[in-house]
């Protein structure tokens, strides 16, 4: 974009080029910079028990309040999606009040009974990140199911298939970061495939309501989508042009 921006509005000479376009590239190494510090944080905290089930406290909590208030949820959001610039994130996570809302959630994590931390905490600490776990051949969603959220895969890899009958046609396989399901988010129809685990999968469940709210707050979000989505029937376009 800052190339294209360069070479339609300003001009396509060198120096037009080191006057508008290098000093965006050196904005995003700078920020990729900050975003390593930040991913060395969170592998610090899965592996740390007591802030791992600080941060799932602080985000329960959080469940009952408005958006702005929601700092942790932001915060994770905005890692996974890429909806803000590291430095953003490294702002945020690093304010008094959100370091010290964490240091007594963890805290209160540690010292909540022990049959509601195993109720609504252990799922999430044995598998080791956010989400759910599926184990190979597992299914995830099933074509003609009604839905009304999407999924995002966290790790491993899933496969799309068509049922018709007996035959299964296997549509895509999906990996790491790509998303399915989306369809049920913009209308009513029922799921028209069936995405099943290919061995261990983590997804993640994200409801209509919190995708519609990130889109208004991040458009760029919606096009990120749309690429996506783009990019996946371009490909189912071709293998069924090769059948």
């Amino acid at each position: 974009k800052a190339a294209a921006t360069t070479a339609i509005l300003e001009g396509i000479s060198s120096e037009h080029f080191r006057k508008y376009y290098l000093p965006v590239c050196q904005s995003i190494e700078a920020d990729n910079t900050v975003g390593k510090r930040i991913f060395s944080i969170t592998r610090y905290v899965q592996k740390n028990s007591a802030l791992k089930r600080g941060v799932l406290y602080m985000v329960d909590k959080e469940k009952q309040k408005d958006g702005d208030m929601r700092h942790m949820s932001s915060v994770l959001w905005d890692i996974f999606t890429g909806s803000a610039t590291y430095r953003d994130i490294f702002k945020r996570v690093m304010s008094p009040l959100f370091i010290v809302t964490l240091i007594r959630d963890t805290m209160l994590g540690m010292f909540v009974s022990i049959k509601l931390r195993k109720k609504e905490y252990d799922i999430e600490i044995k598998t080791d990140a956010l989400g759910t776990l599926y184990q190979d051949g597992e299914i995830i969603i099933n074509q003609g199911d009604m839905g009304d959220c999407m999924y995002v895969i966290q790790s491993g890899i899933v496969e799309v298939i068509y049922i018709d009958g007996e035959k299964e046609t296997m549509l895509a396989k999906l990996y790491e970061g790509d998303f399915f399901g989306e369809m049920a988010l913009f209308d009513k129809e029922v799921r028209s495939s069936t995405v099943r685990a290919l061995g261990e999968v983590r997804v993640i469940k994200i409801d209509k309501k919190t995708v519609l709210t990130r889109i208004q707050e991040d458009p760029s979000m919606a096009f990120r989508m749309l690429e996506r989505m783009s990019h996946r029937i371009r490909s189912l376009d071709e293998r069924m042009s090769g059948v």
